[in-house]
């Protein structure tokens, strides 16, 4: 069921810091395009990170420094989702299923050997 799954994928993410691992397979055994696995895992990405978020900033140790790095990174993260948007528009289903898969794989192949 979508809650267990959900439970599930909060759970990991909580204890590894990352849910992706288990958002992945899971989105991908639902069959949707490439840009509804996009866009859902980004909407599940972001609801999870702003929870983290408002934890975090409140324990953080805030400086011009880090502020200004934050500054700087919002038009990078906007450059890099434009390009990331053109470059799928190029990649077959099948090829963007593949490199999601590799990506899976080896990711839980660090998180066993090299954590």
């Amino acid at each position: 069921s979508l809650i267990g799954l959900g439970a599930v994928n909060g759970i990991v993410g909580g204890v590894t810091g990352n849910g992706a691992l288990m958002r992945g397979p899971a989105l991908l055994s639902f069959g949707l395009s490439k840009e509804e696995f996009i866009g859902t895992s980004s909407m599940i990405a972001l609801f999870m990170n702003i929870g983290k978020t408002s934890v975090y900033a409140v324990q953080f140790d805030w400086n011009i420094e880090v502020i200004g790095l934050i500054i700087l990174s919002i038009p990078l993260v906007l450059l890099g989702v434009t390009i990331g948007k053109k470059i799928l528009q190029y990649v077959h289903p099948l090829v963007f299923e593949r490199i999601l898969l590799v990506v899976i794989f080896s990711g839980a192949i660090h998180l066993l050997f090299f954590s």
